[in-house]
């Protein structure tokens, strides 16, 4: 199997696999067994629109830090518009672990499904959301963790959406 030319950026940078994406070591969860809030993975996927990430992602990472039990995960699909460079100013954001970061480099055209599929391998939370790179998460956390942790047993699509 090839290497990717992408990589996942925590403490130090992860090569990561066309199928697998190494990380560090950590514990999983079930968590519908587990006492204590679910984490959220909120991950969001960009090619050119760190037009809309400059808006969002502060306030999108402070609501994050604030709540303690979720983080962002961020794929930058091959981004020509500089998001590399800006996305460095978060740094401290990626030790903390309420970010993580992957890049993936060798694809040209956006592929929605590789770039997902990237940020949900990334995630380290209970539950993946999806979220567009210009949507503000806000409250929204706090209201998923209520509905999240209210009713195990459940599968839910976005945040608020319930489907038995």
């Amino acid at each position: 199997m090839s290497r990717a030319n992408c990589y996942l950026t925590s403490a130090a940078p992860v090569q990561v696999d066309d199928l697998r994406l190494s990380k560090p070591p950590y514990q999983y969860r079930d968590a519908m067994q587990w006492p204590g809030r679910a984490k959220i993975s909120f991950c969001m996927t960009c090619k050119n629109r760190l037009w809309q990430l400059a808006h969002t992602m502060p306030r999108n990472l402070f609501a994050i830090r604030a709540d303690g039990c979720a983080e962002m995960v961020l794929v930058n699909y091959n981004s020509q518009d500089r998001l590399d460079t800006w996305i460095r100013q978060f740094r401290s954001a990626v030790e903390a672990g309420t970010l993580r970061y992957v890049h993936e480099q060798s694809d040209p055209y956006f592929h929605t499904a590789k770039a997902k599929n990237l940020a949900h391998l990334a995630a380290t939370g209970e539950f993946v959301v999806n979220r567009d790179a210009d949507d503000f998460i806000g409250d929204t956390i706090g209201e998923g963790q209520k509905t999240l942790d209210g009713q195990p047993g459940y599968r839910y699509s976005g945040i608020l959406q319930r489907f038995q």
